[in-house]
């Protein structure tokens, strides 16, 4: 009879740790997921700093030339395209950031 017991008891400590298990697996996949977003999100932010430094150099050499109409610059529209492409992508990454992080709630 008390053995019974006993083999109850642990059965139910024995699924009570799987479940705990698979939850701390699940919300781990989640948290490192949101850490690779975060880093990704840090790249393109640096990527952008670079583009605008580009961006800011030509506007400066324009500057100097002897029409400086910085928009009929074909470089310059290029800039501003690549600036616009990461904006998007900055705007993707911080959505799925947060999804995941309403899938922790």
């Amino acid at each position: 009879m008390h053995w019974l017991r006993i083999k109850k008891w642990f059965q139910n400590g024995v699924e009570r740790l799987r479940w705990l298990a698979s939850l701390f697996s699940e919300r781990l996949h989640i948290e490192l997921a949101i850490i690779k977003l975060l880093n990704n999100l840090e790249v393109l932010r640096k990527k952008r700093e670079e583009i605008v430094l580009r961006l800011g150099e030509r506007v400066l050499q324009l500057k100097e030339s002897p029409s400086p109409d910085v928009f009929t610059d074909q470089e310059i529209r290029t800039i501003l395209k690549e600036i616009e492409a990461i904006n998007e992508e900055i705007e993707t990454a911080k959505s799925r950031v947060s999804e995941l992080s309403k899938l922790e709630d």
